[in-house]
């Protein structure tokens, strides 16, 4: 079972045993009473997996994703999670671990990135733990190779994301400097000046600060690595470096070392699709168009529009924000000019977005 981090949906899966009734891709979702913790059923559950045998689940940190790993396949699929209702919607993407009973057992994730054990080498790859970044639409990207873990069958894992401080950034004001030697020095001579100094001081990791944190302060001293506030289109926010940060999601913008989540400027809205319920778009007296818009980022108050190049723009009559993802835009077009027409969402801030496709509307014959 995985229980999202706002505690308001759990999730689990059945494997193939009793509790699956004798359909082996079936994952369960319940809603949870904050009151009394009582679970009641997300509506849609039970939730179909196209894997085989699903014996894993974890949620990402933004409780966006659902990640589902199975026993008899080795392959894990990913689920968009509805942030008004905990609705489950298959992505599409998925990846591969191995075979029958390859997946460790347990898959894990921290923040927006997702750890998986490869528990054994007969697929031909060899065992170890892989990690992917998991992207807002449900999608992979694999960092690295097979970590090797140093031991044989690795199973399970747990993941935990430390406080975010600049490597040599021993005071943590956002930058290494002389400050950083004294506390360093305080540490080295048992006088912290804060106790958790002695952690950061600890930049061997080998649990204790001495000596041998020496050189390795040294060298950030001189080149330091400084982490911040790395602002992603797609409203997440990470604390990483800026090589870090440039590599992640395109767009992404680094605020500086020392900056905070809260410093990101609010994304603009992005539609990922506009579909009118009829095509070709047909003007006469009385017709309406009606577009279901998805995407992300939409305001409650945000507002829509049809524009063409030298005329008026086309203001809804109907417009239902049903979430940040997605909403509802009704057009009375009886005078509309004819041309092929944009489709806009605009925030209160001004930010907007276009639809990727322009949408005719024309005098059907």
């Amino acid at each position: 079972m995985a229980a999202s981090n706002n505690g308001r949906w759990l999730y689990s899966v059945a494997g193939i045993g009793n509790f699956c009734a004798g359909d082996n891709h079936v994952v369960h979702g319940f809603q949870v009473d904050s009151e009394v913790g009582t679970l009641s059923p997300i509506d849609g559950t039970p939730f179909f997996s196209p894997g085989q045998s699903p014996a894993h689940v974890a949620v990402t940190g933004d409780d966006g994703i659902l990640l589902v790993g199975h026993g008899g396949d080795g392959s894990i699929h990913s689920f968009t999670i509805s942030p008004e209702d905990g609705y489950l919607t298959l992505s599409g993407y998925s990846i591969d671990v191995g075979n029958q009973g390859d997946i460790g057992g347990a898959i894990a994730t921290g923040d927006d990135f997702l750890f998986v054990t490869r528990r054994y080498s007969s697929t031909g790859s060899p065992s170890g733990m892989l990690v992917f970044r998991m992207n807002p639409d449900g999608s992979f990207f694999q960092i690295g190779g097979t970590i090797d873990t140093h031991g044989t069958a690795s199973d399970a894992i747990k993941a935990w994301a430390p406080p975010p401080t600049s490597r040599g950034d021993i005071n943590n004001d956002g930058v290494v400097d002389d400050l950083d030697v004294v506390a360093f020095v305080n540490v080295l001579v048992d006088t912290p000046l804060d106790p958790a100094h002695v952690i950061r001081s600890d930049l061997t990791l080998d649990s204790v600060a001495d000596g041998k944190d020496v050189p390795v302060f040294v060298d950030y001293y001189l080149n330091p690595i400084l982490v911040g506030a790395c602002c992603r289109p797609d409203a997440t926010c990470g604390i990483v470096t800026e090589s870090d940060c440039l590599l992640s999601t395109p767009g992404s913008i680094w605020l500086g070392a020392g900056t905070e989540c809260s410093e990101c400027p609010t994304p603009p809205p992005v539609i990922i699709e506009a579909i009118p319920n009829s095509n070709p778009i047909c003007r006469f007296d009385g017709a309406v168009i009606f577009f279901s818009i998805s995407g992300f980022n939409f305001s409650p108050l945000a507002n829509a529009k049809l524009t063409l190049s030298g005329s008026p723009d086309q203001i809804p009559f109907l417009l239902d924000v049903q979430s940040s993802d997605f909403m509802l835009a009704g057009f009375d077009i009886t005078n509309t000019p004819t041309g092929l027409w944009e489709l806009v969402v605009t925030n209160p801030d001004n930010q907007f977005g276009v639809a990727p496709t322009q949408y005719l509307i024309d005098v059907c014959p």
